[in-house]
């Protein structure tokens, strides 16, 4: 876990671009992230944090109020942790296997605030990709496959919705799920309706891999302690129908052994034609 976190923070951190768009990203103050990163050791890592502003709370906030909203925040974050708990806790219930029950197979850590980044946030490990695939009821499924150029090479990929956009039970975008819940924890103080009227936050997936091959079409990508990051960002007017791509090209060798005896051997071939051809033009002379 303390992995994960260092390189979190590391993207919280990190200046790669000014704004929600353009050439250059700063990440927002008003941040809401989820990141998943899939280590070699088999375990896989995801995130969900959203960011305070405390700058901004502060200038609007009366005396005690800051920590109050920070308090309600913690608290409508561990409400969407105990969603996730929930929902995992449903799949195992229909399927149990006890080597992947809650506790072994995932385990969610308390929800909290880190002060010198300034977000809360929460994370979920899964002790392996079997215990992903099993909460993610993709036991049996694969990625997508289009094929380019398949006698040598294939290209397989995966689309899959902006996790922002998806749609709950009741046809909520996620995306906005997540903002009610930081505008939630201002009800009942004083800048209520100024938290209300201003915030507009710019959402933001991580995916991280040890993987060099993997590519995507992610916005940014970037190489860190090992781990190659792609990462998507998002207005709220951006989210709907929005997707990401991850790919990798695997190699047919039998294909290119294949080629590298036609080759030479059609060249021969030519070669020795050539050679009757003029065998035959000398004799007709």
């Amino acid at each position: 876990m303390k992995k994960f976190i260092f390189i979190f923070t590391l993207i919280f951190s990190l200046s790669f671009f000014c704004g929600c768009k353009g050439e250059s990203f700063v990440m927002p103050s008003d941040s809401i992230f989820t990141g998943i990163n899939f280590f070699s050791n088999g375990e896989i890592s995801q995130v969900v944090a959203i960011s305070v502003d405390s700058d901004y709370i502060d200038s609007v906030a009366k005396s005690g109020e800051s920590v109050q909203f920070k308090s309600n925040l913690l608290s409508q974050m561990e409400n969407l942790r105990q969603k996730f708990l929930l929902t995992y806790a449903i799949v195992y219930i229909q399927n149990p296997i006890e080597e992947l029950q809650i506790g072994r197979g995932v385990k969610l850590t308390p929800v909290s605030y880190k002060e010198e980044n300034d977000f809360v946030y929460f994370e979920i490990i899964f002790s392996s990709t079997l215990a992903w695939q099993y909460y993610h009821n993709a036991l049996t499924e694969g990625a997508d496959i289009n094929e380019s150029m398949p006698f040598l090479m294939e290209k397989k990929s995966n689309t899959t919705l902006f996790p922002f956009s998806s749609l709950d039970a009741n046809g909520t975008p996620a995306g906005e799920s997540y903002k009610n819940i930081y505008l939630s924890s201002s009800e009942g103080l004083s800048f209520e309706d100024k938290v209300k009227e201003n915030y507009s936050p710019c959402y933001i997936y991580q995916y991280g891999t040890y993987s060099n091959k993997i590519k995507s079409d992610g916005n940014y990508k970037f190489l860190s302690d090992g781990i190659n990051y792609h990462i998507w960002v998002a207005d709220e007017d951006e989210l709907q129908g929005k997707s990401t791509t991850i790919y990798y090209y695997k190699i047919n060798k039998g294909g290119w052994l294949l080629l590298a005896l036609i080759i030479p051997t059609a060249g021969l071939v030519i070669y020795l034609i050539c050679i009757k051809i003029k065998i035959k033009k000398e004799k007709g002379k």
